[in-house]
C-alpha cells in the first residue's frame, strides 16, 4: 500500500518527500524494522522514538511519522500532532480496515470485563457464530489462543489479529477495552457497535489523576462509539454505578440499563448464592419477570451475568437461548476458581483493586461455614494509595490475612507490605514474602469447612522481580499444596 494512501484522513501538519512510495510493513520499534517500512515515532515516559530514526533509517525505513520536524536527512517523513492516534488509523488501514465488516462489541470498566466478555463470547458461538476474543487472559478466535502481552493490545498487534480473524470467517469480535488504551489512542480508529460499561471504582490512580479523570477515559469509549456511525449501536450501562448511570442517552444510539435499581431495563429483583452458582429473578423493561441461574458462584457475578442478558436482549436472543447458554458456562480462568479438596475450598481470584477484593471476601464469606483466610499482595509501580485500603478491607472480612508479594517489579516487596499493614486492623495476619510458601502457609492452617482466598494475580502464570519474569501460577500452587495438606504421611 503506498503512503498517501495510508494518510487519507490524518491530520498531518508537514510533509517531506513523495507519498507514493510504496510501504511493505509499519512498525513503532526501530528494531523490527525492515527494508520498505514506515517507522512510526513514538514519545514515551522513559525512551523517545524521535532517538532512534537513524537506527530505522539503517534497516530500510522508507518513511517516517514523525510529531516534531527532524533534523537527520531523511528524504521522506510526515508530521503529525498525535503520533500514537496516527498509529491507530495506519494500522487499521494498512490491514483492511476490517472492523468495518465486523461486529465490534468493547467492554470497559474496572472488574468483570472479563468475565462479561467470556459470556458474550459463549452465547454468540452458541448461536453458531464464529467469535474472536481479545482481553487479559488471551486473543482467541477458533481453535487458535495467542497469550495476551496487554489487556488491549497495540494497535499494530490488534488490527493484524483482527484481520487474521477476519480472513478465517470471524463475524464479532469481544474485546476489553482499558482506560490506558483509550487515552493513549490504541483504539482510536476502533469501529465499535457496542460499548458496555461495567463499574468504575478505585484503580490505576498511578496513571490517572482522578476518579473523574479515569471516568473521562472510560467515557472515550462511547466517544468512539458516536464516531464509528455504524448502524444499530447500542450502549449497555450499570445503573446502579454511581459513574455510568450518569451516561445520557443520545439520538441515533439505543441505551439499555442493568442493575437493582427500580428502572433499569433489566432490573434484578432477587438473587441467592451457592458454591454451584447464582439463581435470580430478574424483570424485563418493568413488566416481564424471567427466573435465571448462572453455574458461577459469587454475588459480583450477578452483574455479570445482567450486563451479558441486557446485551442479549438487545441482539434478539430468545430467553431459551440465553438459559442454554448460561447452563453451559464454564468457570473463567483466575476468576473465582474453586478447588477443593477434604473439605476445604481454595479460590483463586483475580481481585487486585479495594472493590474486587471486598466483593470477592463478601462473597466467600456468606458461602463459608468455617474461617476465611485471605492472602494477596499488591503491585509495584502501581498505585500506592490502594495498598491500605486492601489491609483494611482484608482484615475487616477475614478470619486471618496473610500478606505476601504479587509482582513488585521494581520496588521493594518488603516496602509494598508495610504498605498494606498500615491498613490492617487487629493482630491476625503474617507477613510471608514469598508467595509459594504463603500459599503452603494458608492451606496447612485451613481446616474443613475454611476457605482460603488468594487474591491478586488469578489466571497469571508468573512474577515479575525488577526486571526478571518467573513461571509462577496460584491455582497450580494452591493444587500442591492441597495435595500436600492431605498426602499420606509414614510414621
Amino acid at each position: 500500500m503506498k503512503l498517501k494512501e495510508l494518510l487519507k484522513g490524518l491530520k498531518v501538519k508537514k510533509l517531506t518527500g513523495n507519498p507514493a512510495v510504496e510501504i511493505k510493513g509499519i512498525s513503532d520499534d526501530s528494531r523490527r524494522i525492515k527494508p520498505g517500512f514506515l517507522f512510526v515515532a513514538l514519545r514515551g515516559e522513559k525512551q523517545d522514538g524521535h532517538d532512534f530514526i537513524p537506527e530505522a533509517a539503517s534497516r530500510g525505513a522508507v518513511a517516517l511519522i514523525v510529531e516534531k520536524e527532524i533534523n537527520y536527512p531523511f528524504p521522506l517523513w510526515v508530521q503529525v500532532e498525535d503520533a500514537r492516534k496516527s498509529l491507530s488509523f495506519l494500522a487499521h488501514r494498512f490491514y483492511g480496515e476490517p472492523t468495518e465488516a465486523l461486529k465490534i462489541i468493547g467492554i470497559t470498566g474496572t472488574n468483570g470485563k472479563t468475565t462479561i466478555s467470556h459470556l458474550v463470547a459463549h452465547l454468540l458461538n452458541l448461536r453458531g457464530e464464529k467469535t474472536g476474543k481479545i482481553g487479559t487472559i488471551y486473543y482467541t478466535w477458533g481453535d487458535r489462543i495467542l497469550p495476551a502481552s496487554l489487556t488491549t493490545p497495540t494497535p499494530l498487534t490488534l488490527f493484524e489479529i483482527i484481520s487474521s480473524m477476519k480472513a478465517e470467517g470471524v463475524r464479532s469480535v469481544v474485546m476489553e477495552v482499558s482506560s490506558h488504551s483509550l487515552v493513549t489512542g490504541r483504539v482510536e480508529a476502533m469501529l465499535f457497535d457496542t460499548a458496555i460499561f461495567t463499574n468504575l471504582t478505585r484503580d490505576h490512580l498511578d496513571f490517572h489523576a482522578s476518579m473523574e479523570e479515569y471516568f473521562a477515559a472510560k467515557l472515550k469509549l462511547l466517544h468512539l462509539l458516536k464516531k464509528s456511525k455504524k448502524k444499530n449501536r447500542t450502549v449497555i450501562f450499570n445503573l446502579d454505578d454511581p459513574y455510568f448511570s450518569r451516561i445520557s442517552p443520545e439520538e441515533g444510539i439505543t441505551f439499555k440499563s442493568f442493575g437493582k435499581k427500580k428502572g433499569a431495563d433489566i432490573q434484578v429483583l432477587n438473587f441467592s448464592s451457592q458454591w454451584k452458582g447464582i439463581r435470580f429473578t430478574i424483570l424485563e423493561d418493568g413488566h416481564r419477570e424471567e427466573e435465571l441461574f448462572i453455574p458461577l458462584a459469587g454475588e459480583f457475578n450477578l452483574y455479570n451475568a445482567l450486563s451479558a442478558i441486557t446485551w442479549a436482549r438487545t441482539e434478539g436472543m430468545e430467553w431459551k437461548e440465553i438459559r442454554r447458554g448460561f447452563k453451559s458456562i464454564k468457570s473463567v480462568p483466575g476468576r473465582f476458581e474453586v478447588i477443593e479438596k477434604g473439605g476445604i475450598r481454595v479460590v483463586v481470584d483475580y481481585a487486585h483493586t479495594p472493590d474486587a477484593l471486598e466483593n470477592i471476601l463478601k462473597s466467600v464469606r456468606k458461602l463459608t461455614e468455617g474461617k476465611v483466610i485471605t492472602l494477596f499482595g499488591c503491585g509495584g509501580d502501581r498505585d500506592r494509595g490502594k495498598r491500605a485500603l486492601m489491609g483494611a478491607i482484608s482484615s475487616s472480612l477475614s478470619s486471618m490475612v496473610i500478606i505476601t508479594s504479587d509482582n513488585p517489579r521494581s520496588e521493594d516487596p518488603i516496602r509494598i507490605i508495610k504498605d498494606i499493614e498500615k491498613g490492617i486492623e487487629g493482630k491476625k495476619y503474617l507477613v510471608i514474602p514469598d508467595r509459594e510458601e504463603a500459599i503452603y502457609k494458608a492451606v496447612s492452617m485451613a481446616q474443613e469447612g475454611d476457605t482460603v482466598v488468594v487474591a491478586g494475580k488469578g489466571h497469571e502464570n508468573y512474577q515479575i522481580w525488577k526486571d526478571v519474569i518467573i513461571p509462577f501460577s496460584d491455582k497450580e500452587t494452591a493444587k500442591k499444596a492441597l495435595k500436600k495438606r492431605f498426602s499420606r504421611v509414614k510414621v
